[in-house]
Formats: structure tokens, C-alpha cells, sequence
């Protein structure tokens, strides 16, 4: 009954609201309220001079350090409709197909637009998301001198080919652990960079497997300076069953980067590639 109330007073506020476009080529919608959930949403917002339009973001906007101190609504798969609804909010960027149906239309009920986004994880796909929230946020032109910029770094970055495997392995302590494969965004950069990754055949991420990964034994093991901690260093990774076995941990080679910059495909790119081909030209 209580949400029922909650649900009817906003609908009568909403009433009062100029409500948002459904389409996104109307060019007059201007947001001033909006819910990003995903990190890389976030940094691309900020990179458009929409910093102060946030007013919340999801536990993964960590990047830039500003982003810390807005609103946070937790992780995507927790929120709830009043939760996001009671930020009142006159846009909400999510990933597609990680609000459910019922969420969705209990935002649209209250006038509230929801725009799902998908993300190639490659250099064409970073600027196709940056272009795409740039159309919605009204921000073509900040995009457009943005991207000139970007395509002048890519430019300057040439991958070095090598026979390095390496793989990536994200870890919240020791009791969860996952190497990431194919289609996710650490093993496009490992691709991008001219090494190779051992589990590129896996689909997202999938669980660390002791024998699996003794048998892929890569070169190079590669994980963030959070997860990297939270294993208690270099000794704790290294110490995994099975990553033990591998070159990897026998030649203590390992590439430790910041999570946000090596996950969020967008404007830092460039700087990511370059950082990850510096620290691996150092094992050849």
C-alpha cells in the first residue's frame, strides 16, 4: 500500500513535468536530471561538460574522482523504480537488458525516460557510445572536438606484435575470482595490444578453474590495483591453485592497472592501450 501511494504522488508530480521525448532524434530534449549506470557512462558524461546534470550513478563510477561524491543508487542489479524515481530523474542511462521489463515501465509511467545502450568493445565502439549519449545529452559538438582528439592518439599507438598470452583475472578476494574471455573489455584491449589471451574462447567472464588455468599457462597474469589488494598483493595472486602452476607466477610476471581505465571504453583509450603495451614490452 505504501508504494502504491508513493507511485501515485509522483505520477501526479510527473503530470506537472514537461515529460521527455520517446524518440531521441528531437533535438530540443535537454536533460537536466540524470541517472547514469555505468561507470563508463558516467566518465563520458563528465566528458561532455554534463557533470552537473548527475544526480546519480551506480556503484561502478568511480572514475572521475567527482563522480565519488554523487548519489549513488548502488549496483544496477539492485535498484528498484521508486529508488531511481525518488532522485527524480528526467533521464536514466542504462546498459540494455539489465533493468527489468517491470522497472522500465514503471519509470515510463512516471514520465521518466530510459534510454539501453550497448557497447562494442573496440576502438569504432568507443566512439559510437561516445557519439550516441552525446546525440541524447545534446552534446554533438563537445563530442565531435572530443573524438578529433581521440583519433589523433589512436593514431599514435602501434600495436607491437608479440607471442605473449595474457590473462586477466578479477578478484574480490580470494573467494571470487573470474578470468575474463572473450567480449569483455580487458580481453579487447589484451587483442588490441598484439598479445594473446588464453581464454578468448570463453564468452564474458567465467569462474577461475584451477586445471583450466594450468593448462593455458599464460605469461602474463593481469588485474586490477583493487583486485590486486584485495588478494593481499602479489604473493596472494600468485599463490592461486592453479596460477601457481603457470609461467606466469613463476616468473612473478604480472601487469597490475587501474580498473576503471582498463573497463571503461570511451575517451581514455588511447592511454589505457599505451599503458598495457608499456608494461608488457618490460617480459619480452
Amino acid at each position: 500500500m505504501k508504494n502504491l501511494f508513493f507511485f501515485l504522488a509522483l505520477l501526479i508530480f510527473s503530470a506537472c513535468k514537461n515529460s521527455a521525448t520517446d524518440t531521441l532524434d528531437q533535438e530540443s530534449v535537454t536533460y537536466e536530471r540524470i541517472i547514469s549506470l555505468k561507470g563508463v557512462y558516467t566518465e563520458i558524461l563528465f566528458d561532455l561538460g554534463l557533470s552537473s546534470k548527475i544526480v546519480g550513478v551506480d556503484v561502478t563510477s568511480a572514475y572521475p574522482e567527482a563522480a565519488r561524491s554523487i548519489e549513488s543508487v548502488g549496483h544496477i542489479s539492485g535498484v528498484t523504480a521508486s529508488g531511481l524515481a525518488s532522485l527524480n530523474p528526467d533521464l536514466v542511462l542504462y546498459p540494455e537488458g539489465e533493468l527489468s521489463a517491470d522497472i522500465l515501465e514503471q519509470l515510463s509511467a512516471l514520465g521518466i525516460k530510459t534510454i539501453g545502450l550497448q557497447q562494442d568493445y573496440s576502438v569504432d565502439g568507443a566512439k559510437s557510445l561516445i557519439r550516441q549519449i552525446a546525440e541524447i545529452t545534446a552534446k554533438t559538438d563537445v563530442a565531435k572536438s572530443k573524438l578529433a582528439d581521440f583519433d589523433k592518439e589512436i593514431a599514435l599507438f602501434k600495436a607491437s606484435k608479440n607471442n605473449l598470452s595474457v590473462c586477466f583475472i578479477y578478484a574480490r578476494g580470494a573467494g571470487t575470482l573470474m578470468v575474463g574471455g572473450g567480449n569483455t573489455p580487458m580481453g579487447a584491449l589484451i587483442n588490441l595490444v598484439g598479445a594473446k589471451n588464453p581464454f578468448e574462447d570463453y564468452d564474458g567472464f567465467v569462474p577461475l578453474n584451477s586445471e583450466a588455468m594450468a593448462v593455458a599457462n599464460p605469461d602474463v597474469l593481469f588485474v586490477f590495483e583493487s583486485g590486486l589488494q584485495s588478494l593481499g598483493g602479489a604473493s596472494g595472486l600468485l599463490s592461486i591453485e592453479g596460477v601457481s602452476l603457470t609461467k606466469a607466477a613463476k616468473s612473478k610476471q604480472i601487469v597490475v592497472m587501474d580498473g576503471s581505465l582498463v573497463s571503461h571504453f570511451a575517451l581514455r583509450l588511447p592511454q589505457a592501450l599505451i599503458e598495457l603495451q608499456n608494461q608488457l614490452q618490460t617480459f619480452q
